[in-house]
């Protein structure tokens, strides 16, 4: 079982690996050591089990869903969701869901994953979203 602290966006992550059975990849549980509201769960690749901290670090940079708690301390997930475009190019945005259910989304122009974003700058995205028409997920 892999634990440990790796950095990560210049920040530093508690890195706990979670017990799997079966033939699934590896699924590791990130929290960040200085926000503990601020947390991703990382995936190996299929067949490619991670064998050291240094390997999660590289995984972890581009995950497609992270949890963060913006400034009023409202927990919200954060995942990027890839949209085909009648003129066949794909946009990629990012949507965020809170604690209450609030759905928004906004565009995310980045070319890497969730893991290097900060929760300042995910902050950031959520309120360029707030201009986006409001609506409930559906349980």
């Amino acid at each position: 079982m892999l634990r440990g602290i790796i950095e990560i966006g210049g920040h530093e992550w508690e890195v706990r690996e979670e017990k799997r059975a079966g033939p699934q990849s590896q699924l590791f549980s990130l929290t960040a050591v200085d926000t503990p509201r601020s947390r991703m769960h990382v995936r190996s690749f299929p067949g490619q089990p991670a064998g050291s901290l240094e390997e999660v670090e590289l995984l972890a940079v581009d995950p497609q869903i992270r949890w963060f708690a913006d400034p009023d301390g409202v927990g919200w997930e954060a995942r990027i969701v890839v949209r085909a475009e009648p003129n066949g190019l794909d946009t990629r945005l990012v949507k965020f869901i809170s604690e209450q259910h609030e759905v928004r989304e906004g565009a995310y122009k980045f070319v890497d994953g969730l893991g290097g974003r900060t929760d300042e700058e995910l902050g950031r995205l959520l309120a360029a979203a707030a201009d986006t028409p409001k609506r409930s997920r559906q349980s």
